[in-house]
């Protein structure tokens, strides 16, 4: 049984920083204490989504590949679909999730940055269609609102046409082998109901970029897409080869 690569592509909700420490769970260090840090991985939702499959599909085996880098737009991820042709040019699965960096350069006061829609739709397209070209299967993901500042409402009414620009590009192709996530409206629902009790964790840690529980969202409702016996039998067939 060979081995399902994933290759993920997209902004810091993926390529999420964390720090590596050598000191183990039950030697904790004081509060107050230094704790050098040796390192410095990815700890986005991609990475509960590879733990899920693992712990779920223990017989399988999974590779998790991010070229997702925090800050980027779609013309970044253009260039991170191109450059990831020299390490794996045919992933099995290709993870896209991009779009809140192109709509918020223009409320932050960076409009050279800022991707106006038709060129995201245009751009999106293009990276779909090479996407489908290199990977047998291709998530696309609807990012989730932001809750940040007075510009949020208008900041998430402009992605939300972001995200309807990615649905309907995957909608035109009906090649079977390429699915919408949607992560704002599942967001924008737990978000209301974790707002009407107060105590809990927010879903972000500081407005835009996911908290742990924003992360175990994410990861949840990936994982219930790749649950749906389409995509399921998808991926099991790829590993069959």
């Amino acid at each position: 049984m060979k081995e399902l690569t994933f290759s993920f592509f997209g902004d810091s909700l993926i390529d999420r920083p964390a720090i590596v420490v050598d000191n183990p769970h039950y030697n904790l260090p004081a509060l107050g204490q230094s704790v050098p840090v040796r390192g410095h991985e990815t700890a986005g939702f991609f990475k509960l989504v590879l733990q899920r499959l693992r712990v779920a599909f223990p017989e399988r085996s999974f590779q998790f590949l991010n070229f997702a880098v925090g800050g980027s737009t779609i013309r970044d991820v253009q260039t991170q679909l191109a450059d990831s042709a020299q390490r794996i040019p045919y992933p099995d699965v290709s993870f896209i999730c991009v779009g809140i960096n192109d709509v918020m350069r223009r409320f932050q006061g960076r409009p050279s940055e800022a991707v106006d829609l038709p060129e995201f739709s245009d751009r999106y397209a293009q990276v779909i269609d090479e996407a489908q070209r290199r990977s047998r299967l291709v998530l696309c993901l609807g990012e989730p609102l932001v809750n940040v500042s007075n510009d949020a409402p208008a900041i998430n009414s402009v992605l939300r046409t972001y995200n309807d620009a990615i649905e309907s590009e995957v909608t035109r192709r009906k090649s079977g082998n390429i699915y919408f996530i949607d992560l704002f409206s599942q967001f924008e629902r737990v978000n209301v109901n974790l707002s009407a009790h107060s105590g809990y964790e927010s879903l972000w840690s500081d407005g835009v970029h996911l908290s742990d529980i924003g992360n175990v969202l994410a990861a949840d409702i990936i994982m219930r897409n790749l649950e749906r016996e389409d995509i399921q039998r998808a991926l099991f067939r790829l590993q069959s080869f």
